[in-house]
This record gives structure tokens, C-alpha cells and sequence, in this order.
């Protein structure tokens, strides 16, 4: 993987140093991120159905964020589209922020809220485009040409009637989200490596947060840690046993454990407020001969749809990077 760090700001405070670190970085696309050629936001009809489809998809979905300005092509390994280059951008009198907003806002019922147009002045000083979509709480959202999107896979695809029941009865329970972190002086998708008797040593925590006003008061989360990682030193209540997790970009053999989290005694995730899974975190070892690993989980609530996430491991000779798919 490249050493190139991607973005660690906000989607709306990129500049186009982040641009060409998604770029650098071989960031796949994935089911909060698009990439989109300048072209794309010309003012035609197409381009105006195709943005209503896609910013609803999203807000329908987990939410996500549209890059207009990047060329791209598909991984051969991963199966995804992955950016390629920045394009010329486009001319502030072919496009802009405000145009945008008024398509997003006439051609989507109902309105979404929490839109961020990020135009972002390249070199040229043409113009590319960042839209950050939230989840929505009040979905589902209809495009301009009376159906309801999804994210799925790369792509925005028509949703069936049981997923538009589901996503309706989205505000009456929790919107988890899970994120993998390698545990340390902060919460980092970078580490350095530890080694110990030639194995490598890493160590996790997955985090959860809630983007809903409904707290989350008994949470059943599954883990699923790539086989190849080895329990060094892990909280006592985790017992694994064997698995297989099945995803878009593939699969892997897994650990498997369930974790419960139940208040009380517990407190419960309240909106935005994040809290780790477990107290401690988990320690694994790896042989040198892999380089390429996957973590994944599973969080079941009431009220709330099943939720995965996965990420990939990459390990060098001095530093881990983690990439979400």
C-alpha cells in the first residue's frame, strides 16, 4: 500500500492536497464514496437525474460522499473502481455550489438535510466538486424519477418494498455505525509496527457511534477477525470460535466471537457519542509471510437493520494501514 496518509479531514473541509492523497493512496470506491468525472455536472437532464439518484442513495443508505473531478479505473484485485487521476475540473461558470444545491433540493422528496457542497479551486483554478451526504433520519428519499435508491456494492440500484419499509422505520431505533481503529496514543488507521520473536503484533479496538436521536440500549455486535491473526493478549470474555465472512469485494476465514452490550450496567450509546466495545483492547500477532489482512463485524439492535463493516489490513516492515471496503 502506498505510504501516502488519505484524508483525515471532513469530506467538506478537503482541498485538493486530499484529492490527490485518495488519488496516491488507490482509495477504492465503496458504499460511502463515489468518485465522478467533472463532466458529470454539466447541466443536462441526464446529469441532473443521475445526481438526484445518487445523493438520494446515499441519504438512504449509511450516508456518504460524492467526488466530482476524479478519473478512475477498476482494481483488478479488489474488483472496485479506484481513482486514477484528477481531471481539468470545471469552469465556476459551468458549475457551482449554488446550482447543485437548488438540483439536490428540487428533484428529491423529501428534502434532505445536512448536505455539504465542498467546491474545492485546483491549480487550474478550475473547480471539483465534494458532496457530503448524511444518513438520513427521516428516509426514504425519492428521486426525481419516483423511485427510492440504495447504496449497494459501487453503485446506486432501485430498493426493494421491504427496504423502503425498513429504512421508514428508521427513527424508531438506532443507526449504529462500527469503526476499527489500532489502539494507541490515539485512535489511528496507522500504526507502527511491534514485533516480538519475528511475529508482528497489533493492537485493535472496534468503536461504535449512534447518528440517531434513539439510544441503543442493547447491542449484539459479531467480530470477525482474519484467521491468520493470533489471540496474543485479548479481553477474557472473547471466546472465538471458526467462520467465514462473506462480502462484495469477497470473503475470509475468521475468528468468530459475540459481544454483548446491554444497559444496564452499561450506559447506552447515545447520539454522536462514541465508546469502544470492549475495555481493553485486543492484541493479535501475525506471521511475517502476511501482508494483506481482514476485519469485519456484525451489529444487530432493535429497530435498527443488520449493519456490516469490513476493512483490510495492509502490513509493511515498520507500519499497518487500515483500509474501510
Amino acid at each position: 500500500m502506498s505510504e501516502v496518509e488519505q484524508p483525515t479531514r471532513s469530506p467538506w473541509e478537503w482541498t485538493e492536497e486530499d484529492l490527490h492523497r485518495l488519488v496516491r493512496s488507490k482509495t477504492p470506491e465503496s458504499i460511502e464514496l463515489d468518485y465522478k468525472q467533472s463532466d458529470a455536472l454539466r447541466n443536462t437532464t441526464a446529469n441532473k437525474k443521475s445526481l438526484s439518484k445518487d445523493v438520494s442513495a446515499f441519504a438512504n443508505s449509511a450516508g456518504g460522499t460524492l467526488v466530482y473531478g476524479i478519473r478512475e479505473s477498476k482494481d483488478s484485485e479488489l474488483g472496485a473502481p479506484v481513482p486514477e487521476s484528477l481531471d481539468n475540473g470545471l469552469h465556476p461558470d459551468e458549475c457551482n455550489a449554488e446550482w447543485i444545491e437548488q438540483v439536490i433540493n428540487s428533484t428529491i422528496q423529501r428534502r434532505i438535510t445536512g448536505v455539504r457542497i465542498n467546491p474545492i479551486k485546483l491549480t487550474n483554478t478550475r473547480l471539483a466538486y465534494v458532496v457530503y451526504v448524511p444518513q438520513s433520519t427521516i428516509a426514504p428519499h425519492q428521486a426525481c424519477d419516483k423511485k427510492f435508491y440504495k447504496r449497494f456494492n459501487f453503485e446506486s440500484v432501485a430498493m426493494e418494498e421491504y427496504e423502503i419499509r425498513d429504512v421508514t422505520n428508521r427513527p424508531l431505533g438506532p443507526i449504529l455505525r462500527a469503526r476499527w481503529y489500532f489502539h494507541g496514543y490515539k485512535k489511528t488507521d496507522r500504526c507502527s509496527i511491534e514485533t516480538a520473536n519475528n511475529r508482528k503484533l497489533l493492537s485493535l479496538q472496534l468503536s461504535l457511534t449512534n447518528s440517531s436521536a434513539v439510544p441503543a440500549t442493547h447491542i449484539i455486535a459479531k467480530l470477525f477477525i482474519d484467521h491468520h491473526l493470533e489471540p496474543f493478549d485479548v479481553p477474557p470474555e472473547l471466546r472465538f470460535g471458526l467462520g467465514n465472512f462473506n462480502f462484495s469485494q469477497g470473503g475470509f476465514h475468521a475468528r468468530v466471537c459475540v459481544v454483548e452490550w446491554v444497559s444496564p450496567p452499561r450506559m447506552p450509546v447515545f447520539d454522536e457519542i462514541g465508546i469502544d466495545l470492549v475495555a481493553t483492547p485486543m492484541r493479535f500477532q501475525v506471521g511475517p509471510m502476511h501482508r494483506k489482512l481482514f476485519l469485519a463485524s456484525q451489529l444487530r439492535a432493535p429497530f435498527m437493520t443488520l449493519r456490516e463493516n469490513a476493512v483490510r489490513i495492509d502490513i509493511e516492515d515498520t507500519h499497518a494501514d487500515i483500509t474501510q471496503l
